[in-house]
């Protein structure tokens, strides 16, 4: 659209004026429909003048042919005064006929001989006079017999001799011609029907109008809306013929350049969001990888230099055989932990291959409680563990076992082998505080019932400055050369790709105890609960 809006309204119709259009049109109809109904209303109340003055005249000739004495030119007359005093109902198209019994038939008016006077009126006069010769004395006067016939004529039969105690003289009909009005009605819904044709084209082609200037707008409106949804660009609307559509169409457009101007900032805001992304990405990496650089040179530089230098003893050809065995012997040892803290990288590194299986725990623990006992630090130590309510879940024996005898192991070397540790198995609903250990892959959801191992020791417990970075390779409170420091960052990683969460529940201290781990797993599903 290339013209400006103001000159382009200045082109079109406004609307409103289209829609008081269409409304003028309907209103022409229900004028028309109106006049159609008072025109056959005021016919039928002017038919009825007719068949009334047909009776009247009838009623008045009558009673002047029962009169008697008059002659045939007073009987023409008659006719004739009846025929100038009826212009409105047909003027001289009046007809009279009298019927005498015995007689036979008079003709007074509008008649030009009796071959006129068909079966159809005389059947009407018989009837009337039937009518006046069945009435007994003091009875009322009998209805007029009216009839039709072609062309449209009204008449009215009525007895003469009104005199009830007097033998019938007879019966008289008279005829008004109902021409006039039945033109009058057919002109009238002739125009009723040319002003309906001719509304009923204005009324499509209004129809048409609207169409053209509101519909066909307003679905090419609807259209281009649909494709900007659809996060097309481009769209096409023709020039509007109102300056409504026009201003409408000027609005969407003016509403599809802000939409698309706001894309594109929200397109640029979250390129640079996923740069700055990225970078942190990187540069958390970056930390992390010199992070475990420096572990790992610091881990493994200690045993490789340990056993430099009990190579460099060992070429001492001075040596008796006795420190020879005890220096190879240190070098074994050394290269046995540099390998274990290699391993340990490993697993923390390459994701395990887990093979759940339907355990019970407390089984499982008892057997992992009876494996660490045999080892000499554990000598001194007692380990509780309640298994009289079974709890069954679906885990990998072997993480299970690994994380246990961890913890069992950093239990011990907290109390300097000698203490309590104590082990409780539950099924509990996830506290909201478990979610808030960092573990992406967790099946954990608050509220849903899981498992819950709880190891605890009687040890000085864990130094708050320690707790923070318990969980990070490397890092150990042990002695140096007694710990890789990857154990609890291992088995962390191992449970939450098990679907579960290892953390720190309470760290103990001075009065409060020793240290408390949390082992949370999904709970196997059909499995009784114990709370």
């Amino acid at each position: 659209m290339s013209e400006n809006p103001q000159e382009n309204s200045q082109k079109t119709r406004p609307l409103l004026l289209e829609i008081f259009l269409e409304m003028a049109v309907l209103g022409a109809i229900e004028f028309v429909l109106i006049t159609l109904v008072l025109s056959f209303l005021i016919g039928r109340q002017r038919f009825g003048e007719h068949q009334l003055r047909a009776e009247q005249v009838a009623h008045a000739v009558g009673a002047a042919v029962a009169s008697g004495g008059k002659t045939e030119r007073e009987y023409a007359r008659l006719a004739a005064g009846l025929t100038t005093q009826t212009p409105g109902y047909g003027g001289k198209g009046l007809r009279v006929v009298v019927y005498h019994p015995g007689r036979g038939l008079q003709l007074l008016a509008g008649f030009k001989s009796e071959e006129e006077v068909n079966d159809r009126m005389r059947q009407l006069l018989k009837e009337a006079h039937l009518a006046r010769q069945t009435l007994r004395p003091g009875s009322l006067e009998p209805r007029p017999v009216f009839g039709f016939d072609e062309p449209p004529w009204v008449w009215a039969a009525v007895p003469m001799g009104l005199n009830p105690n007097t033998p019938p003289q007879g019966a008289v009909l008279v005829g008004v011609p109902t021409t006039p009005l039945w033109d009058s009605i057919a002109g009238q819904w002739l125009l009723a029907a040319y002003v309906a044709i001719l509304l009923v084209t204005l009324l499509w082609l209004g129809a048409d109008r609207v169409r053209k200037l509101v519909i066909e707008p307003l679905k090419e409106l609807v259209a281009a809306s649909r494709s900007v949804t659809e996060g097309e660009r481009h769209y096409e609307l023709t020039e509007p013929k109102t300056s409504e559509m026009l201003e409408l169409e000027g609005h969407f457009e003016e509403m599809t350049t802000q939409l698309f101007e706001r894309e594109q900032q929200l397109e640029a805001r979250l390129a640079q969001l996923e740069l700055a992304q990225n970078e942190l990405i990187q540069s958390e990496k970056l930390a992390t990888v010199g992070k475990l650089a420096s572990g790992v040179a610091h881990e493994v530089g200690n045993p490789l230099s340990a056993v430099s230098g009990y190579l460099e003893l060992l070429e001492d050809p001075t040596l008796d055989p006795e420190t020879r065995k005890d220096l190879a012997a240190r070098a074994a040892r050394e290269i046995e932990r540099a390998g274990d803290i290699v391993r340990g990288l490993l697993d923390l590194s390459k994701p395990r291959d887990f093979k759940p299986v339907d355990l019970e725990l407390q089984a499982l623990i008892e057997g992992i409680v009876s494996l660490v006992k045999g080892r000499k630090i554990f000598h001194n130590i007692s380990i509780e563990h309640d298994s009289s309510r079974p709890v069954r879940v679906l885990a990998d024996p072997g993480l299970i076992e690994q994380v246990l005898v961890n913890l069992f192991l950093n239990a011990a070397d907290a109390m300097g082998g000698e203490g309590q540790i104590r082990v409780e198995v539950a099924r509990e609903r996830v506290p909201e505080e478990v979610l808030l250990i960092p573990g992406e892959g967790s099946s954990l959801r608050r509220g849903e019932e899981a498992v819950r191992i709880a190891v605890s020791d009687s040890g000085p417990g864990i130094a708050a400055e320690a707790a923070a970075h318990l969980f990070e390779p490397f890092f150990t409170t042990k002695e140096p050369g007694r710990g890789t420091g990857l154990g609890l960052s291992v088995s962390s990683q191992m449970l939450i790709r098990h679907g579960g969460i290892l953390r720190l529940a309470s760290a103990g201290g001075p009065g409060a105890g020793g240290a408390t781990f949390e082992i949370w797993l999904p709970a196997n599903e059909g499995a009784e609960s114990s709370t």
